[in-house]
């Protein structure tokens, strides 16, 4: 599977919207065990960000304005992952010593047969 998405500021507010196969705004993204998940990750915002998917332990590297990463997430475990920008903006409650509110999910599901 492939899927793009974009950091984006929409009214003052960080925010990933799809861009390619799900054009939600903070879209759960799915994949299937045991295949390959790649994931174009966009910064369409003035500030540093890096896409960060909690409990897969994955990211993008440092996304400037403009830039964009691609990253392969292969699981063989099924769940449910939330995901994160790892670099909250000045003021965010990372940097005060309290987690950051997860932006999305990204969940990984066993699919019997070959149907998906």
């Amino acid at each position: 599977m492939e899927a793009t998405v974009a950091f984006k500021n929409i009214d003052g507010k960080l925010k990933v919207i799809g861009t390619k196969e799900n054009g939600q705004v903070n879209p759960t993204l799915i994949s299937k065990t045991d295949a390959a998940y790649i994931l174009t990750v966009i910064n369409d915002d003035a500030n540093t960000h890096m896409f960060y998917i909690d409990g897969i332990n994955i990211h993008t590297k440092l996304l400037r304005a403009g830039e964009n990463d691609i990253i392969t997430i292969y699981s063989k475990t099924q769940g449910s992952y939330n995901y994160y920008d790892r670099l909250p903006s000045v003021g965010s409650q990372q940097e005060n010593g309290t987690k950051a509110e997860p932006i999305g999910q990204f969940k990984v599901l066993k699919v019997a047969g070959n149907e998906w």
